[in-house]
């Protein structure tokens, strides 16, 4: 019999011990992208990353690229032939010239026809009364 009337006073169980676990890993921190400044000459080229099927944007341009990675970059520009680059993530700033398109080959004009020769001129010699052709 307890003396607080009857009931005894409830006792708080303590938790059990739980084994030691080791800490989760650090996740590594993501590096952030590098950012690659692309001009070209002309001014204005649209830049084309790897098989986007819009362009990227024109140029002078910041393009994003993932830390420790490349990309694929086309540039044109109306007039110019394309090029090709890579770029990467190291780059920090890449300049292009565009060379110029070359010239179309003019269209074969031919050549005004020769007229054809023209044919032996025939005089007749009173002498022996034929013909004879007689060249001028």
């Amino acid at each position: 019999v307890s003396r607080s009337g009857g009931h005894d006073a409830p006792v708080a169980a303590s938790a059990p011990a739980l084994p030691s676990q080791p800490a989760p890993p650090i996740a590594p921190v993501a590096e952030a992208p590098s950012r690659i400044a692309l001009t070209s000459e002309p001014a204005g080229a649209e830049v084309w990353i790897g098989h986007e099927a819009t362009p990227r944007g024109r140029t002078p341009l910041t393009i994003d690229v993932p830390a420790g990675s490349s990309a694929r970059a086309v540039v044109k520009s109306e007039g110019h032939e394309p090029v090709t680059l890579v770029l990467d993530a190291k780059d920090g700033k890449r300049h292009v010239v565009l060379p110029t398109a070359a010239a179309p080959p003019p269209a074969a004009v031919p050549s005004p026809a020769r007229p054809a020769a023209a044919p032996p001129v025939r005089k007749h010699h009173a002498k022996g009364g034929g013909f004879k052709a007689i060249e001028d």
